[in-house]
Formats: C-alpha cells, sequence, structure tokens
C-alpha cells in the first residue's frame, strides 16, 4: 500500500505559512492535494486566505493544533482519506503558536492503518520580524529546532545585511537545518515528497507539558543551542498570551475600522480575518486583513457565493486588555 506523504508546515504568527501552501497548491498539479488548517472559533478564517477547493479543505477549530487530542487528529486525517481515497499528498497547517512536535510524533507513531507518514516538517520564517519574535517566543525557536527545512519570508523587505545577520543566527539556533528561500523558483520541489529525513527521536521521545516559558528561556541565546532531545523528554510550553475572536453580522463603519487599527498598541502582536463593511450609499463591502507586529495590510475582495455576510476576526496579544479590544470593535459597528 502506499503511503500518502504529510507536508507539516509550522511558523510563528503571520510568518507566511498560507501563502507557502498557496504555492504548493498552484505548483504541485498534477498532484492532488488536501488540506488541513487550524481554526480559531466556527468561521473558516484560514480558508479565507488559501486558494483550495471546499472539498480540498478541513478546518480544525482548536486553536492551537499542538493541543488537539491526539485520537481526534488521527480520526480527522482518516474521515479525510476515506473521503479523498485518491490524494496524493496531506499538507497539514499548524497555528503560529503551535509547537510541530506533538503533531509529528502523531503521525510518526500511528500512520492511520498503514496509510500515511510524516515526511517532512517546514517552519516558515519571518525575516522582518525576526529579532522580535525570537527574543520574545520560544515557541519560535522550537519551530526552527524541529525543521527538516526553513524557509525564509518577506524577504522583499529586509536589507542584505540584516538578512546575512539574520541566517547567521539562524545557523545557530538550528546549524544542521537546510535553509531556502520563498523566492526560490525550485522551492516547491525541494519540500515536497522528499523521503529524505529520520524521525527517529520525535518517535521516541516522552511528551511533557509546560506551563508559559516565557522569553528567558534555556531555549533562548547566541551560542545556546541545546539539543532539544537531551533526555528523551520534550518540554511543550504554551506561550503567554491572550486571544479574542470577534464576530458580528451588523455592518461596521469604514471610517471608524480605520481608525480604531491606526490606534492599536503594539502588544496586539496579530489579526486575521475579515470585515463587513458598509459605505455611505449602504453597499456592502468584504475587507481582508492580515497584521503582524506592526504591519498591515487590507484587501478589498468580493463576497463568495452564498457567504454570510459578516466581521470575523480573531486577535492574539501579550498583556493587553482584551475586554477593552472587543468594546472598541462594537463601537465600529454601523
Amino acid at each position: 500500500m502506499k503511503r500518502i506523504p504529510i507536508t507539516l508546515i509550522t511558523g510563528f504568527l503571520g510568518a507566511g505559512k498560507s501563502t507557502l501552501i498557496n504555492r504548493l497548491i498552484r505548483e504541485s498539479a498534477p498532484l492532488k492535494l488536501g488540506l488541513i488548517v487550524n481554526e480559531f472559533g466556527d468561521v473558516g478564517l484560514e480558508s479565507q486566505f488559501i486558494e483550495a477547493a471546499k472539498d480540498e479543505i478541513i478546518e480544525l477549530s482548536s486553536g492551537c493544533m499542538c493541543c488537539v487530542p491526539r485520537d481526534d487528529l488521527i480520526e480527522t486525517v482518516r474521515r479525510f482519506l476515506d473521503k479523498k481515497p485518491d490524494l496524493d499528498h496531506l499538507v497539514i497547517e499548524a497555528s503560529g503558536l503551535s509547537d510541530p512536535f506533538p503533531i509529528a510524533q502523531t503521525f510518526i507513531q500511528d500512520t492511520v492503518d498503514g496509510r500515511v507518514r510524516i515526511d517532512s516538517v517546514i517552519t516558515v520564517l519571518d525575516a522582518n520580524n525576526f529579532d522580535l519574535i525570537i527574543k520574545q517566543f520560544v515557541t519560535s525557536i522550537k519551530q526552527l529546532k524541529l525543521a527538516d527545512f526553513i524557509v525564509f519570508s518577506k524577504l522583499d523587505i529586509v536589507e542584505p545585511k540584516e538578512l546575512e545577520r539574520i541566517r547567521h543566527q539562524v545557523s545557530i539556533l538550528a546549524p544542521r537545518v537546510p535553509v531556502l528561500s520563498s523566492q526560490d523558483p525550485h522551492l516547491v520541489q525541494a519540500i515536497m515528497d522528499t523521503h529524505d529525513f529520520d524521525h527517529e527521536m520525535i518517535a521516541t521521545s516522552k511528551v511533557v507539558w509546560k506551563e508559559a516559558a516565557g522569553p528567558k528561556s534555556k531555549f533562548f541565546g547566541a551560542g545556546a543551542a541545546p539539543s532539544l532531545l537531551n533526555k528523551k523528554v520534550y518540554e511543550v510550553y504554551h506561550e503567554a498570551l491572550s486571544t479574542l475572536f470577534f464576530r458580528t453580522e451588523r455592518p461596521m463603519s469604514p471610517a471608524k475600522v480605520s481608525e480604531f487599527l491606526q490606534s492599536l498598541p503594539v502588544e496586539i502582536i496579530r489579526i486575521k480575518g475579515f470585515f463587513n463593511l458598509q459605505s455611505e450609499d449602504l453597499e456592502l463591502s468584504k475587507a481582508l486583513i492580515q497584521s503582524v507586529c506592526s504591519r498591515t495590510s487590507v484587501d478589498h475582495c468580493a463576497w463568495r457565493e452564498h457567504e454570510l455576510k459578516q466581521t470575523a476576526l480573531v486577535f492574539i496579544a501579550r498583556n493587553y486588555d482584551m475586554e477593552s479590544l472587543r468594546l472598541g470593535l462594537e463601537e465600529c459597528q454601523v
């Protein structure tokens, strides 16, 4: 029986995982890809940014895939394969806050009746926000260390000297991991269906769940690149972050939304979702928003057929009053 390869895509919040997945979809034809993505809440936010047909994608509404019970992950893949028996490749996108270790271990230890195999773990690295992310979030470092490939993203907004410095720091943190560029024309061929990696250490290590480690962990610091598996025990940490999922069917005022977004503090690390905006002539329009740290993009697009016109957003912050954020959003409603 042919085992379907699984590519696990990880990377911190806003690194560019959805962009990489869209490229895999476009350039892997004629292979039939199946996608499993992490969602916040019961609205398909991730699927708004991924160019896949409805029957090619499954959304797990857990908020953090590494916390999904192992049996649930296995059963999700089993149902997917039963529904789409002609799949050639499965891509799993972990949330930006997920530690990839327990997800990879799930499918190394349980191959779903011999039907799947972990092929590679891809970590997308946001070169533009590298220093901020690495210094504050242990998860981002562990994502680098556990990667089979590291893919640099957002290179077009990073100076060459700065990129050289970042590459050097990454070589210290993850010295044996190949580093690729998101601009590489042969990227997809390099990372898909490789058969190249031995994940035995992941398979045999015990996972221990810990409280949030904070930035001053044993994983941080130039030259401090300990093996994550020294004692055959792997520690999974949760970042001390707060999440708000906001949803409303009432239209939003474009002017108030613009003012609200401009007033947000640096503690808001990530925004993703879409607004239902009502213009002065009462016409409703849809605006996709992505924000990483201080960098925000808003793209206007058409509503999908039979799509409920609503606003659905997820906010992730550190040390911020999420209730005041919710009240601010409510004031943006028409």
